[in-house]
């Protein structure tokens, strides 16, 4: 069966703090939560999948509980940047788009990663498939960006590279031009992809292959899906990837733990010169969790590192997995009752990564880090709704409870320290109401947003350094003041005053 990763866009354009200005969330322990995360009743249609689930997940916490010595291993925690993938097409090129970019990874960095996973797909930065060369040499300028900046901000930068694949938030279906390709062409074109990502991105990690079974679907190239036909392309990649003659890249290639013939494509990737076997998690159905340790097994037997580039649990029973659409799959992680068991899934990664000693783990659907949707039975297809919420919550510097999970759980000490107090707020005042500006202030791991006080009463939050009142009346002064929290539940004092008031 295929694990087809279907990508959803994020609407940049809603990283306006006005539009949420006038807006209150509830403060609980100094975190913003929405109402829509508590975890609730499981629906009776979900309730078998849910202990289904829970009880893989509890099997294998025992295995590794009893296996692992308890020592931490120095992993590489990430998570995907998924405003930044290759999957959101030219609309990364949109004015204003990489401010984007570089909001949510700020709010990622809240939660303590070390790195950012970003999708580079075939055909992004393969010149031919552009009819326009400046298109092309702006999407390459757009992921040299997104690399020096997660580079400045002292993170290493993993890139994922296999082929595009549909999204359904842009109406985006599988590409022609990739479909028209001969085998050798599809072969050269990924190869020639890849040396680019290497030469010009220069990310730490890339992984060139990491579901053999979803890219033959995409592709139309059954050959990927087979152990030859990914060793011939592998071996062409890599190739390509030595040509350029780039240091400090080191390079992987892996499957989904779903994969049919799992231990021969693991075996046979680790036989090639590549630095690591790239692991994918999603059904952890059956065996399919275990895959992972019988995996970094061989790899470490074979003188290979252990990674997994993409992870999260699927919803799904052991009597749908013939059956069930992806799509339908998917549509499911969106109910804010999952979160205990996204929580858990998380930790157990981290136990998982401690007890096999992975270079990374990145957790894909990083979007359920800042919001989920209360069920609904009359909304089965509400991924374009979840979008929404998750760029809602994350402008409004909210997280949700398997966020505060995963931070817990890969810092090597609980964070106990609270931001900086924030630097008194400057205000401008106008017909439609108060901006209140401020300085960024700074945190131990990494701000995850502010709290707006007027008169002493929260007003409302935001994850920028602005904020607008709607709520004020004509020449009444309020006074201002901004505190700082961050994902763990640690909030500043209060910053000093401004006097305001609308003119």
């Amino acid at each position: 069966m295929t694990y087809m990763r279907s990508l959803m866009m994020f609407r940049r354009d809603s990283l306006i703090p006005e539009a949420f200005g006038n807006k209150v969330f509830p403060l609980v322990a100094g975190i913003v939560l929405l109402a829509s995360l508590s975890p609730g009743q499981v629906p009776s249609a979900y309730q078998a999948l849910y202990t289904q689930i829970q009880n893989d997940l509890n099997t294998f916490d025992q295995t590794l509980n009893t296996s692992w010595n308890g020592v931490i291993f120095p992993v590489n925690y990430s998570a995907q940047l998924l405003s930044a993938s290759s999957e959101n097409e030219t609309n990364v090129l949109n004015v204003g788009y990489i401010e984007g970019v570089w909001a949510e990874m700020t709010q990622l960095q809240a939660l303590g990663i070390k790195a950012v996973t970003v999708k580079i797909n075939f055909p992004a930065l393969y010149a031919p498939y552009y009819s326009n060369a400046t298109e092309y040499q702006s999407m390459l300028s757009f992921y040299e960006q997104v690399a020096q900046e997660a580079h400045a901000r002292g993170l290493k930068v993993i890139v994922e590279t296999q082929v595009d694949q549909p999204n359904p938030a842009t109406g985006s279906g599988l590409n022609p031009y990739v479909q028209s390709l001969s085998w050798t062409a599809y072969q050269a074109g990924r190869a020639a992809n890849a040396g680019v990502i290497a030469q010009y991105v220069k990310p730490d990690y890339m992984s060139v292959l990491t579901e053999p079974d979803t890219e033959a679907t995409m592709s139309g190239k059954s050959e990927v899906d087979t152990v030859s036909g990914s060793v011939q392309m592998l071996t062409e990649i890599l190739a390509a990837v030595q040509s350029v003659n780039t240091t400090g890249v080191k390079v992987g290639a892996g499957t989904g733990t779903w994969q049919n013939s799992f231990p021969s494509y693991i075996s046979a990737f680790a036989a090639l010169p590549m630095q690591y076997i790239d692991l994918h998690v999603y059904p952890i159905n059956g065996a399919f969790f275990q895959n992972a340790i019988a995996a970094a097994t061989t790899a470490h037997a074979a003188g290979k590192s252990i990674a997994m580039s993409e992870a999260w649990v699927e919803k799904i029973l052991d009597s749908e997995l013939p059956t069930l659409s992806e799509s339908a799959t998917e549509s499911r992680n969106n109910w804010s009752f999952w979160a205990p068991l996204d929580a858990q899934f998380l930790t157990t990664l981290t136990t998982l990564g401690n007890y096999e000693q992975f270079d990374f783990i990145s957790p894909f659907w990083v979007s359920y880090f800042f919001a989920y949707l209360n069920y609904s039975a009359s909304n089965s297809s509400s991924i374009p709704a979840a979008v929404e919420a998750s760029i809602t919550a994350m402008d409004a510097g909210l997280f949700t409870s398997p966020a505060v999970a995963w931070e817990k759980s890969i810092l090597v000490a609980p964070d106990t320290s609270a931001p900086k107090v924030p630097a008194i707020p400057s205000a401008s005042s106008g017909l439609l109401g108060v901006t209140i500006s401020w300085l960024p202030t700074t945190d131990n791991v990494g701000v995850g947003g502010y709290t707006v006080y007027r008169n002493g009463k929260a007003l409302g939050t935001t994850a920028a350094t602005t904020f607008t009142d709607f709520t004020t009346k004509f020449g009444v002064p309020y006074a201002y003041t901004v505190g700082a929290y961050d994902a763990a539940g640690n909030m500043s004092p209060k910053s000093a005053a401004v006097q305001a008031s609308r003119r």
